[in-house]
């Protein structure tokens, strides 16, 4: 629903939206949702090298306070399984395993098993 609305806002016509679900369509049979109450927490990263510094758990930090702050009791993420450097910084961050999903084709197209979820109290 947040891609409608958010299309919606941004005057995007049905054809457009559609394009924009067509191109994602790979990822339909391995997509994790994060769970209707949770606070959604997507894409942390930083450039290689600021690596180490302790950014990311910096980043994460901030987006778990915005979350306590908007009334959210549970946080998730989600990440490309594989991904070690990402999960050991969710795990390091007091997040935990909750579901995973994998497709074949996802993987023939980017290597990657699907995606795997974490979650967190906050």
């Amino acid at each position: 629903m947040a891609i409608e609305e958010a299309a919606e806002n941004s005057g995007l016509n049905a054809s457009e939206l559609a394009a924009i679900f067509r191109r994602g369509a790979y990822t339909a049979g391995c997509w994790v949702q994060g769970g209707k109450d949770d606070w959604l927490i997507e894409h942390v990263a930083s450039l290689p090298l600021h690596r180490g510094r302790g950014l990311v758990q910096a980043l994460i930090d901030h987006a778990l306070a915005a979350g306590k702050a908007a009334a959210f009791s549970r946080a998730s993420i989600s990440f490309l399984i594989g991904n070690e450097a990402a999960q050991r910084c969710y795990a390091k961050a007091g997040f935990a395993f909750i579901e995973e999903k994998r497709n074949s084709d996802f993987d023939a197209l980017t290597h990657a098993a699907g995606f795997r979820r974490f979650v967190r109290n906050i």
